[in-house]
């Protein structure tokens, strides 16, 4: 999706199309939860995804549309061929 991302930027870059990508790391959601756990098992499973994460914390959809919000609005005008990582750090391990 990178290499997708900023070859499209480029191609259409002259027709005046932005192209832009979210990166997102462990966000809160649905997804995490693991079928069979205990509460306590889900919980220990969640605290061990965290501790990876250089934020140490899992991250909200808010702040994955905030981004969005943002790439989607005149203020970004002028940003193309960019990917943001929302992922708490990982992207910079």
């Amino acid at each position: 999706m990178e290499n997708f991302t900023r070859v499209w930027a480029l191609e259409l870059a002259e027709d005046g199309v932005r192209v832009n990508a979210i990166s997102p790391g462990a966000i809160r959601t649905n997804i995490w939860n693991v079928p069979g756990l205990s509460p306590e098992e889900a919980k220990a499973h969640e605290a061990g995804i965290a501790a990876s994460v250089p934020c140490k914390r899992f991250g909200q959809p808010e702040e994955v549309a905030n981004v969005a919000a943002f790439l989607a609005s005149g203020e970004a005008g002028y940003i193309s061929g960019a990917i943001y990582g929302v992922d708490g750090g990982m992207g910079a391990l």
